[in-house]
């Protein structure tokens, strides 16, 4: 359906004949009977002026057909296209909102690698002072302590004082780490957990330098004219490679632990890690697809609507 048939369609569902129409635009009946029939097209002001009688956006009036707005005047186009300012605030908002809780994110991960890295550091150590005793004792730095296990729960016991671990992860937790002393295992398991630190530290850098470009981005998208800039698709691109590497890295961090500890962890990857990355290629490359489109309103989306 293009400009002429959306006219009459809104003219006829609001019962106004042609005449009534032209005199309210001020212009005569046989403008308004060219409009229909897509011999001429109104200007600017009249097409706003429509909008306003039929209580309809300039998308629903002038086009479902995009082709139809080769036909249009380019001062035309480049105010359609433009989006309204109640959507420009939102956009602006949403924006703003966005590079604000990248730029607290992009802080929070920095404080996340320092911590990660002293847990990396102080990990070899604590597991060299731990050893286990006989009769249920172990030493760690050169304190020595008794526990108990039971069903549900693990009594410790230091300068006789009982704490008991009853609450169920943090219970597992110390199980396991029961199991690893008294089978001898603390060598092998300090080498995955500062696997696991050494991938968490490459997936938090990541995080950092993804944050970094989307905090940018959005305080573009929040400044400029467009979202569609060259500089943009830029930001766009290398998230979307940091992404793809997030994805990646800890697959291969996961096999890579698997050959060290002789196990199947059952890490590698999965279907839906090539969907994701087919995503993230796509939204790259549609980015820059809109910035070629929105050449046509001369390089604008946001600025003065009508």
């Amino acid at each position: 359906m293009k400009f002429g048939e959306n006219l009459k369609s809104l003219r006829s569902k609001k019962n106004i004949t042609q005449e009534q129409l032209a005199e309210k635009l001020g212009v005569s009946r046989q403008s308004v009977s060219k409009w229909e029939c897509a011999e001429s097209y109104p200007t600017m002001d009249n097409i706003l002026e429509l909008c306003k009688i039929f209580n309809c956006k300039i998308n629903d009036l002038v086009h479902e057909d995009l082709v139809d707005l080769k036909s249009l005047d380019k001062e035309i186009i480049v105010k359609i296209v433009k989006l309204s300012s109640i959507h420009q605030r939102r956009m602006k908002g949403v924006s703003k909102a966005i590079y604000i809780i990248a730029r607290i994110c992009k802080i929070l991960s920095i404080i996340g690698v320092v911590a990660v890295s002293i847990a990396l550091i102080s990990t070899p150590i604590i597991a060299k002072n731990i050893e286990l005793k006989s009769n249920g004792r172990i030493e760690i730095f050169n304190k020595e302590l008794e526990y108990k296990r039971e069903e549900k729960f693990i009594t410790l016991i230091y300068k006789n004082k009982n704490i008991t671990v009853d609450k169920k992860e943090e219970a597992y937790a110390l199980n396991e780490i029961l199991n690893v002393l008294e089978n001898d295992e603390i060598f092998e398991s300090v080498i995955l957990i500062e696997i696991a630190y050494i991938c968490l530290i490459i997936s938090l850098i990541l995080l950092y330098m993804t944050l970094k470009n989307l905090e940018r981005l959005f305080i573009n998208l929040h400044e400029g004219d467009t979202p569609f800039t060259k500089e943009n698709i830029k930001y766009i691109k290398s998230i979307a490679l940091l992404m793809i590497l997030t994805i990646i890295i800890p697959s291969i961090s996961g096999l890579l632990v698997s050959r060290i500890v002789k196990k199947d962890l059952g890490i590698g990857f999965e279907l839906f890690d090539f969907i994701y990355i087919l995503f993230l290629v796509s939204l790259s490359y549609i980015f820059e697809y809109g910035y070629e489109i929105q050449q046509d309103s001369k390089g604008k989306m946001y600025g003065e609507s009508e």
